[in-house]
């Protein structure tokens, strides 16, 4: 049988789901839930298999453990993790582990880890518009995130991205994006760099730390918001565009 006791934080969404769903023009074209990981009608072992079912707008609820695969999120979907510490999907270095290249796709409650160890190998790729990324963990990736040329309005919140090999997240011409109240550290290069007209970025109140280059890398990019972030033994706090193309910095810490 499938298994009938859900984390408790789940019951809600998912009726509220449930509700919007029964709507949705797209619903019939599969199951609005999936899960992967348990027993049962309904379960998957691949996070892959799960994707492909589950309907356009549905839920995958994936159960603790390691998975090893490569996501490609083709689809408005939610990954939905049980937990950073017990929900783990692992590339086996071999490229990117998450890809996302639908619109309107959330990840939340996971940790990403083991992409492959070359450019533009990363934990998250990023090539949509509207990606939601919450409570994760990205580490022992050549990259943490990477959002990709023309990706926007992402927005990275209660994150951990560290020890990564190179950035913990890398923007190469993207903009109006939003990373906040995240905690981005160990990162041999930067904590975040934002390069080739990635304009309009909002980085507010994350830590951080021990970044190997900078914590904030700023070139050939306007109007970045950097405000309440708090800065902690990093080689070079922040880097600024020279000139400052509409940077604006206020009430961060500098330690």
């Amino acid at each position: 049988m499938m298994k009938s006791v859900l984390p408790a934080f789940l019951v809600g969404f998912l009726v509220l789901l449930s509700l919007g769903l029964a709507s949705h023009p797209l619903a019939a074209s599969g199951p609005s839930v999936v899960f992967v990981g348990g027993t049962g009608p309904g379960n998957f072992s691949s996070i892959q298999e799960a994707v492909a079912t589950v309907s356009s707008g549905g839920l995958v609820v994936i159960y603790p453990g390691v998975f090893h695969e490569q996501v490609m999120l083709n689809k408005s979907v939610e990954l939905h993790g049980s937990g950073q510490n017990v929900t783990v999907i692992n590339g086996s270095r071999q490229g990117n582990v998450v890809t996302v290249a639908a619109d309107d796709v959330t990840i939340r409650n996971l940790t990403v880890q083991g992409s492959g160890l070359q450019f533009p190998d990363t934990g998250l790729l990023v090539r949509a518009n509207g990606t939601r990324v919450l409570n994760v963990t990205s580490t022992d990736n050549f990259y943490g995130a990477i959002l990709w040329w023309g990706s926007s309005d992402a927005v990275f919140e209660s994150d951990h991205i560290f020890a990564n090999h190179r950035c913990g997240i890398y923007f190469p011409h993207s903009s109006g994006n939003r990373i906040q109240g995240n905690v981005i550290t160990d990162n041999p290069v930067n904590g975040c760099g934002l390069y080739e007209d990635s304009n309009h970025n909002t980085i507010a109140n994350n830590t951080f730390a021990r970044n190997g280059y900078c914590g904030v890398n700023i070139r050939d990019s306007s109007d970045t918001h950097l405000s309440g972030n708090r800065f902690e033994a990093n080689a070079i706090a922040v880097h600024l565009p020279p000139p400052m193309f509409g940077t604006v910095i206020g009430q961060n810490e500098f330690m």
